[in-house]
């Protein structure tokens, strides 16, 4: 192809500027980093273009914010003067918060309630709208009920739960110890977990990196060309994240370490052909010049695999897997553009005059265990089949998973907090039953949900069920003067609009696994077909719903994009080598890390979740690497006239060293993240390592006899 040729010419005699103009280019996307923030709330997560999102958003506007924010005290008088003193003046703090719009506090209810009644502890005691939200069942704790208003914008959440987590720990005493929980404060947990941990345990993954670098590679300048190309694509990537106004979450907080783990491999290989071609050759631009010629085409059909299995993710309707998809899929062609123009022109300029010594090329060990799978190749198949199908009896096993407290360590003090709540006190989350009607329904609706009230008491998982009507006096209240604690609670249950009016049942559940939400909603959907009015409009809406519609997006997501990444990039490596033998070659060397992967989720119980759903992606754009690197090595050997096994063979010893270099070097990155106290990260670092090292022994093992086994073995 003279036009290759032209251009890798033009790349060699002018590599050097490349490099500096690579370089330079960094500059720009360094300037709009500063731009990116994280946001990992609920809302980040709802499927933005489906009709239950629209439906919820409606709700929204009917109802008013539902972000509530619950403090239990723990303490042994709850009733106490010094206690009630302490919860007064708490209440009274959090009230000054701008962000806060009504505080419910034991005082100020029980005196709305009973005024100066002295045995008004007594009441409180047996009072059903305090019980399991202001005070526990069992006495043990006090609760502080915070609504907050409509919190737009991750910045300002922040800032309102810093303001309110400082408020509860100054009111912290030896007999008032506060805990805290809510969905706002989840997001903010998130928040800081993901970013503490993403700028921890990357700088360590990049300083593995480079050690294992300069162990493998002797060679300063290596490292360093190495290094900085990938460096360069990742403030590109995520510069460009920053100039759209996109926003990090608990996905795509690990971008960076992923396209510098994975962009390393781009490097690896340059430089080893580089240091190959130079010691033969003892000319630089010669030297660039082979290895382009024998690389170039190969990293670009690598790149472009990569790129298509995060691209599948785009067509997810969830916001941060489509961020993932898009600007990975980006910055895997990013990273493949500046290992091309960095990488030779740096090792030029940092080799300066000096060549290296000449010497033979050490046989690599690999060159023998290619040649052996070469002699037993149907052998290899046949174990690769068989544990593939061992791997697919695995799947019915990975369990789907939507609690995000299990993205905390357990000991975690926001674990401790929901676990005593929810233990001592009250529930975290709710699900709405939204009624609209004539304003005539009203009665019929007012029976129907104190029927379903009777019927969903006994679920597990509820805690409480609020409706208007369910309480005479504290619909009184709830009409009274602005002064009362109780005031606007009406607006919250009961909406109206023309001639239509809205009725709504809210259920607050307690944490549990995913799966038990299932039940209960089908539970209460059933409910509310027997029991409401034939005449009136209905449905079932809040977070937790459209939580479990987000999870079913995930695995929806997880099997659409495996399926399409896998038949477009065994269809790229057809179309590169012109070889349907090629593309049949590639199918079970590919294949089986992923096979290996999900076996080892569904034996360590790792669940599919919103951290783990990239899983197949990563996973299938590191697999096709290898195998495209051999077979491109493979192909040039045989044209040489080279018996199959010694062909084999002598493809390991040019590009052995690369592979497995390159391979060791991003498992070990990745396997640093596992050590990451939010499970997100750490999930991603040791499923991604340990596809890294499952693609390795197929490398070495399994796409040779593969390619014997097909015939791919043109003479050209």
């Amino acid at each position: 192809m003279p036009s290759l040729e032209r251009c890798i010419d033009f790349l060699a005699r002018h590599c050097k500027l490349l490099a500096g103009l690579g370089l330079l280019s960094a500059i720009l996307p360094a300037l709009f980093l500063a731009r990116l923030s994280i946001d990992n709330s609920i809302e980040v997560w709802l499927a933005r273009n489906n009709s239950a999102f629209a439906t919820y958003q409606e709700f929204l506007q009917r109802y008013g914010s539902d972000e509530f924010i619950v403090v239990a005290v723990e303490t042994n008088a709850p009733f106490s003067e010094e206690a009630l003193q302490r919860q007064s003046a708490l209440a009274q703090r959090l009230r000054a918060i701008d962000g806060v719009e009504r505080v419910w506090d034991l005082p100020s209810l029980a005196h709305a309630l009973w005024g100066s009644r002295e045995n008004w502890p007594d009441a409180a005691r047996q009072n059903a709208f305090l019980r399991n939200m202001i005070l526990a069942p069992d006495g043990s704790s006090v609760g502080l009920f915070i609504w907050l208003k409509s919190l737009q914008g991750a910045e300002k959440r922040r800032a309102y739960v810093a303001q309110i987590e400082a408020a509860v720990a100054d009111s912290a005493g030896p007999d008032f110890r506060p805990h805290l929980a809510g969905a706002p404060l989840l997001n903010v947990a998130l928040d800081r977990a993901s970013m503490r941990d993403s700028m921890l345990f990357l700088p360590l993954a990049i300083g593995v990196c480079i050690v294992l670098l300069a162990l493998m590679l002797r060679n300063v300048s290596g490292v360093v060309a190495a290094m900085c190309a990938v460096g360069v694509s990742a403030l590109w990537t995520m510069g460009l994240m920053g100039m759209l106004g996109r926003t990090l979450n608990i996905v795509t907080v690990v971008m960076p370490t992923l396209h510098f783990v994975v962009g390393l491999a781009n490097g690896i290989r340059l430089t080893s052909r580089y240091f190959d071609h130079l010691s033969s050759t003892r000319d630089q631009i010669e030297a660039v010049r082979r290895t382009l010629r024998e690389c170039l085409l190969p990293l670009l059909f690598m790149a472009l695999t990569t790129a298509v299995g995060f691209a599948s993710l785009i067509g997810s309707e969830l916001e941060p897997i489509a961020d993932l998809g898009l600007f990975s899929g980006i910055g895997i062609l990013i990273a493949f553009v500046c290992a091309i123009m960095i990488v030779p022109g740096l090792l030029c300029l940092l080799q300066g005059t000096t060549l290296p010594a000449t010497r033979p090329r050490a046989p690599h060990w690999s060159g023998r265990t290619g040649r052996l799978m070469a002699g037993k190749r149907w052998m290899g198949v046949g174990i690769a089949l068989a544990s593939l199908m061992l791997c697919a009896l695995t799947l019915p096993r990975i369990r789907t998973e939507s609690n995000v407290l299990k993205f905390f360590p357990a000991d975690s003090q926001i674990v401790r907090d929901y676990e005593f709540i929810g233990a001592h006190l009250t529930g975290f989350y709710t699900i709405e039953l939204d009624v609209r009607g004539k304003e005539s329904s009203g009665y019929g609706v007012s029976d129907g949900f104190k029927r379903i009230d009777r019927q969903l008491q006994e679920q597990p998982g509820v805690v409480r069920i609020d409706y208007l009507g369910k309480d005479a006096q504290l619909e009184a209240l709830a009409s009274d003067s602005a002064d009362s604690p109780l005031a606007g609670l009406a607006e919250r249950f009961y909406w109206e609009g023309g001639t239509d009016a809205g009725f709504r049942l809210c259920v607050l559940v307690n944490t549990m696994a995913s799966n038990d939400f299932y039940p209960l909603i089908a539970s209460l959907k059933a409910s509310a077909e027997k029991n409401l009015p034939k005449d009136v409009r209905w449905n079932v809406t809040g977070v937790v719903s459209l939580l479990n519609d987000a999870q079913a997006e995930l695995v929806r997501t997880q099997i659409g994009s495996f399926s399409m990444a896998f038949g477009i990039d065994i269809l790229m490596i057809g179309v590169l080598f012109l070889s349907l033998r090629a593309a049949l070659a590639s199918i079970l060397p590919n294949l089986l890390p992923i096979g290996c992967t999900f076996a080892f989720m569904a034996l360590r119980s790792v669940p599919l979740d919103a951290a783990t759903v990239m899983t197949a992606s990563v996973a299938i754009g590191i697999a096709v690497d290898n195998t495209i690197f051999f077979l491109a090595r493979f192909r040039a050997e045989r044209r040489s006239s080279r018996t199959q096994e010694d062909a084999v063979e002598e493809t390991f010893h040019q590009i052995g060293s690369s592979v497995v270099f390159s391979s060791i070097v991003a498992a070990a990155g990745f396997a640093i993240l596992g050590f990451a106290g939010f499970q997100p990260i750490a999930y991603f670092g040791l499923l991604t390592a340990a596809t890294m090292l499952t693609s390795l022994a197929g490398a070495l093992f399994l796409t040779p006899a593969c390619t014997l086994a097909c015939k791919f073995s043109e003479r050209a």
